[in-house]
């Protein structure tokens, strides 16, 4: 028996120095993340972005200006689409508050104005962390659920991205992951009403809802589940629809109908562009709309795997983000920050199946998107020193970044496949 009681209590006490180690290392991780985000939140972000950020706080706390209505009233001007506020009201309601927090400070620069609104990207990546830590921990133990919150928290590429640019991708990412998590633990509402606010923040969030659309049992659960998605977004933007809904929905038309671009090979109409091939660009503007029956198309042999092999949680997160895959596959318009929406659950996918292979994908598809930012928007711009223009005519740049593209879309196609194969 004292024997026994020994062992106990040895185990006991190893268990618990553990815990305790892990508990430190979690500390330390979270503060080496803080400390990296608010050294560069105030000095740096995308210029432009920053900019229409604080003004349209500005002009909305000190005029009642409907950003919207600058979106909309300068492109009808200009005649072409002006880059103002173009996204639904989430993040806009999240400038407003850090807005007018900074506006009760004692001290006025624009060094304490970029770390105000970028505050709460910065509180939203380390609660990302945080969720991702306490998620795997249960299952898989302390020590890998450390190397899964590291490897968001102190990921350059997600860094950059909020704390850095200063755009809120994150906040996709956040309300996404939620209602995954709810998703499984079997609270629809939850997880519907999460995933209602990811696509009030950015419109792509609206790719992840086929997935758990799939995985309903009933049509009626389904059809509870899509009204209630629907209807947060409406809730969301009611204020602004009854303002001007015609600026409001310009903005909807705004994101839909510009050109092609970015981390993706649509990304060639910037090289047609360069080499002068203007008939050209005009046909393949044209072409790129089949990128709409090709992700219907891709949904449908999604669905067909998951409907033929329901088996359980693993199979619900894999076809999650195949289903988040397909915009980055098919899209006309792949921004550099938009990775940053699913690289939580890139993260808790590869850590928790152990597929050192997804790792892999994950680290490689951030460090394209990490170089497409650096060449495409040159770092040094983000503390204020303006390339010359003869950079961003130079031929080479411009296939260089069309290479990333295709590249990162080879990843995508590589990982996707990869998914398809597990359920």
């Amino acid at each position: 028996m004292v024997g026994e009681n020994l062992d106990n209590q040895t185990v006991t006490t190893v268990s618990t120095n553990s815990k305790t180690i892990a508990s430190s290392k979690l500390w330390i991780i979270f503060a080496v993340g803080l400390l990296v985000r608010l050294f560069l939140a105030p000095f740096m972000g995308n210029p432009w972005d920053m900019y229409v950020w604080i003004q349209s706080g500005r002009d909305f706390l000190e005029h009642q200006i409907n950003p919207y209505d600058i979106l909309y009233y300068k492109s009808i001007s200009t005649g072409s689409y002006f880059a103002w506020y173009g996204y639904p009201p989430v993040w806009f309601f999240s400038i407003i508050q850090s807005y007018f927090l900074y506006t009760l400070l004692p001290w006025k620069n624009y060094e304490l104005a970029y770390l105000s609104i970028k505050m709460p990207l910065i509180a939203v990546d380390l609660l990302v962390g945080y969720i991702i830590y306490t998620q795997l921990r249960r299952k898989i133990g302390h020590k890998v659920a450390l190397v899964a919150a590291s490897a968001y928290i102190l990921n350059p590429y997600v860094i950059w991205i909020s704390a850095g640019w200063g755009i809120h991708d994150n906040f996709c990412a956040i309300f996404t992951l939620i209602a995954y998590i709810a998703y499984v633990n079997g609270h629809p509402k939850t997880s519907a009403t999460s995933l209602g606010l990811a696509i009030a923040s950015k419109q792509y969030s609206i790719f992840a809802l086929p997935a758990f659309l799939l995985f309903k049992p009933k049509t009626s659960s389904r059809l509870t589940y899509l009204i209630t998605t629907a209807l947060v977004p409406l809730a969301v933007s009611l204020p602004f629809l009854v303002w001007n809904y015609r600026s409001y929905l310009f903005m909807l038309e705004f994101q839909a109908f510009r050109n092609p671009r970015g981390v993706t090979y649509w990304g060639a109409l910037w090289l047609l562009h360069g080499l002068r091939m203007y008939e050209l660009e005009d046909y393949f503007i044209a072409l790129s709309w089949i990128s709409i029956p090709l992700m219907l198309v891709t949904y449908g042999l999604i669905a067909f795997k998951a409907l033929r092999n329901q088996s359980g949680k693993t199979d619900f997160l894999s076809a999650l983000l195949a289903c988040c895959l397909v915009y980055f596959l098919f899209a006309r318009n792949i921004n550099t920050p938009f990775l940053v929406w699913i690289c939580p659950l890139i993260v808790i996918s590869a850590v928790s199946q152990r597929t050192r292979w997804e790792l892999w994908a994950y680290a490689l598809l951030s460090s394209l998107f990490m170089l497409y930012l650096a060449v495409y928007e040159p770092l040094p711009e983000f503390w204020g020193v303006m390339f010359p223009t003869a950079y961003y005519r130079n031929i080479q740049l411009r296939a260089f970044t069309l290479g990333i593209g295709i590249t990162a879309v080879i990843v995508e196609l590589f990982y996707f496949i990869k998914l398809l194969r597990k359920f």
